[in-house]
């Protein structure tokens, strides 16, 4: 567990060396915010979504763009991935008593909690003070947000270990990414899209990376907080069991010189 913790005071350092790349995207948070109203204060919400009002969506986007930002760390895990094992350099990792996909997970998520902590006080401080937001939605939310850290760190990797067996693992990333920008509520939230297109959310990981966290911290989700939570912990069991799974045989395929 030491070589972990180590793994993840490092991410810590390595957030911090580069701090000032992140500067500009608080920027273009207030940019995103700012069309975003623009947009949503002409539509009919009410209408459309009977969990959302003005003040709810536009939360809603706020959350999201937050959560994008501080989730940058998991988007990078297929490359890094695809690299490893491309170059020849998994074979280091094969060789050590180390859990791969832990290894790289503690190496993030230094990265992710450093970055998380200024921008989640400024939505917890816009949250309760400007639109008199209560605490369980942010308790919850906040709780979400990890379990969709995690899911998204665990889908980038099951794609990125695919590259044993596949070259253009980047190309399928960026297609499965493009329904996921659909299905995950990036574009707008699901509750927007017709029937069918939110039961195939429901039913894909997708929906529990960005929008149930954004949902709940908006404050538009106003129960069945456990059983979202519930949801996303048994899809981080399937896609680690998965990950193992597929690490496993890679590894075997390597050592044996397929």
């Amino acid at each position: 567990m030491k070589k972990y913790l180590r793994l993840f005071k490092m991410g810590k350092l390595e957030r911090k060396a580069f701090a000032h790349n992140y500067k500009f995207s608080y920027l273009s948070i207030g940019i995103q915010i700012a069309i975003s109203f623009y947009f949503w204060r002409f539509a009919n919400i009410d209408q459309l979504a009977s969990d959302f009002n003005l003040s709810s969506i536009m939360m809603y986007f706020l959350a999201l763009s937050i959560l994008t930002l501080v989730f940058t760390p998991a988007m990078y895990i297929c490359y890094e991935v695809w690299t490893s094992i491309n170059s020849g350099e998994i074979i280091i990792w094969i060789s050590r008593p180390v859990n791969y996909i832990l290894m790289k997970f503690f190496e993030k998520l230094g990265i992710f909690i450093t970055t998380s902590a200024l921008p989640m006080a400024a939505y917890i401080l816009i949250y309760t003070i400007f639109y008199k937001g209560q605490i369980r939605h942010i308790f919850f939310g906040i709780l979400s947000a990890l379990a969709g850290y995690v899911i998204l760190f665990l889908v980038q990797m099951l794609i990125g270990l695919l590259s044993f067996w596949v070259k253009k693992t980047i190309t399928m990333r960026d297609l499965i990414f493009e329904i996921f920008a659909i299905l995950g509520g990036s574009l707008m939230p699901i509750d927007f899209f017709p029937d069918l297109i939110q039961k195939l959310s429901l039913y894909s990981p997708f929906a529990y990376i960005y929008y149930l966290p954004s949902k709940i911290l908006s404050g538009a989700m106003d129960q069945n907080y456990g059983k979202g939570l519930v949801i996303q912990i048994i899809w981080i069991i399937i896609l680690y069991i998965v990950c193992q799974a597929l690490y496993k045989f890679g590894k075997n395929k390597t050592v044996q010189g397929g």
